[in-house]
């Protein structure tokens, strides 16, 4: 049975919040990430896409990087907004950045606890 978690115009610390919430709560099961960024500033270059400040007065960018450590894995991400196919390149980079440091390391970065 699926479950989930609705969060509308969320700050960074929200995301971070409900994604580590949520991949607690799956334990080893998939969470999906759906991203809808329409009316937002298009994904940069750099791997990031766009939430408010807490104020809800400006538009500051989340790192598809730091996405990727509060997911943990599995995850599926879909994200439905202006120019997503620049942010795949990138977020594949991330995953392979993030198996080796794993694997040098010999642990998941604590910024996905």
């Amino acid at each position: 049975r699926a479950r989930y978690k609705k969060s509308l115009d969320p700050t960074v610390e929200d995301v971070k919040k409900l994604c580590t919430s949520l991949r607690r709560n799956a334990k080893e099961e998939r969470v999906l990430f759906h991203y809808t960024g329409h009316g937002v500033p298009k994904p940069t270059v750099n791997g990031e896409i766009w939430v408010f400040n807490k104020n809800y007065t400006q538009y500051i960018p989340l790192s598809l990087y730091d996405l990727q450590a509060w997911m943990g894995s599995p995850s599926i991400y879909v994200f439905d907004c202006s120019n997503a196919g620049i942010i795949i390149d990138l977020f594949k980079t991330f995953t392979t950045q993030r198996e080796q440091e794993t694997v040098t390391t010999g642990q998941v970065n604590p910024e996905s606890a």
